[in-house]
């Protein structure tokens, strides 16, 4: 029998979640959307503990003062591609809100892409401060109306951030 990775052990413990695709949803507080060819996605969602996210995201690199309390992990077929993040920027006063994509496929895969601008990039987890992708503008005052669009097909899992004005 082979033992389980500490992302396997994390990913156990979270409950799943039902999600509407070709909707609005607020994983976590985050407006998004999910497209997925056949409906393959699923959603699963957990407290972390104190080490959890370098348990789940090995090559994490975070900001010490960023704090991430939960997460929702998105599955295709049962394998895990990705993560969102949320908690807090203890660093700030107030305690700014954060968010974060973080690719959970292995390193230099390219399951996972970034479709920003003309030319796709893979999402990486070592993008300070945050970590993966920060999403922390979409928890915060975000007059733009953005939100998160994740898009599954046969070729591609992408993740953009678009706005709604």
């Amino acid at each position: 029998m082979t033992e389980k990775t500490g992302q396997a052990r994390i990913i156990e413990r979270a409950t799943e979640v039902e999600l509407r695709l070709g909707e609005i949803v607020f994983p976590l507080g985050v407006m998004a959307i999910f497209f997925a060819d056949r409906g393959q996605l699923t959603f699963h969602q957990l407290d972390l503990g104190m080490n959890d996210l370098w348990s789940l995201v090995p090559e994490v690199k975070v900001d010490e003062g960023y704090e991430f309390f939960q997460v929702m992990v998105i599955k295709k077929g049962g394998q895990p591609l990705a993560a969102l993040a949320t908690g807090v920027d203890v660093n700030t006063t107030s305690h700014l809100p954060i968010a974060a994509l973080f690719n959970l496929t292995q390193p230099g895969s390219k399951e996972v892409v970034v479709a920003a601008g003309a030319k796709p990039r893979v999402l990486e987890n070592n993008h300070q401060p945050a970590g993966g992708l920060d999403l922390s503008r979409l928890l915060r005052d975000n007059p733009r109306k953005e939100f998160l669009r994740v898009a599954d097909d046969e070729a591609l899992f992408s993740v953009s951030v678009l706005s709604l004005i």
